[in-house]
């Protein structure tokens, strides 16, 4: 009776030990045209890098433990090269964001949405006003896989730039 008890400890904590959360490096590029809140074109040229946990904790929260990169955004209808008279030049270097549990997407679902990522710089067009927003994450996290962020930059533009990540292999 104690044998078969300890062996099935011994068996759920093994089950356990290879369920543990795993992180993923992911590295997402955005080169080409993304839209503007009003459906226009935005000329764009971002790289973010990000270290996401592959699960949730036991509340259903999932955590990117960091965010790091740029995202320039030019002006509605700026084409390239983007430069500080036309665009919002925006680096990110942040350490821990939580999706939201609640979420219930109307239009992007199937995304884990992580409120709250925000530029710690920015230049450009409105300099040091800021640039903050949303990053949206594919739930299911293939080689290959989507991501966008929702954003607002200075008094008045805003728009969502669309993002294509890929696992890098460590």
């Amino acid at each position: 009776m104690k044998t078969s008890l300890l062996l099935g400890l011994l068996a759920a904590s093994s089950l356990l030990a290879g369920s543990a959360q795993a992180d993923v490096d992911v590295h997402c590029i955005s080169q080409g045209y993304s839209t503007s809140s009003e459906g226009r074109r935005l000329y764009t040229d971002a790289e973010l890098t990000l270290l996401v946990g592959d699960r949730p904790n036991r509340d259903g929260v999932f955590k990117v433990w960091s965010v790091q990169g740029h995202i320039n955004v030019g002006a509605i209808d700026t084409l390239p090269p983007l430069n500080e008279d036309n665009a919002y030049f925006a680096v990110f270097n942040t350490p821990e964001l939580r999706s939201n549990p609640f979420y219930r997407p109307r239009k992007y679902k199937g995304y884990l949405q992580f409120p709250g990522l925000n530029a710690t710089e920015t230049t450009g067009l409105e300099r040091g006003v800021g640039m903050w927003g949303t990053l949206l994450v594919q739930k299911r996290l293939n080689n290959r896989f989507r991501a966008k962020y929702i954003f607002k930059a200075g008094d008045h533009a805003g728009g969502t730039v669309h993002l294509v990540c890929s696992i890098q292999q460590g």
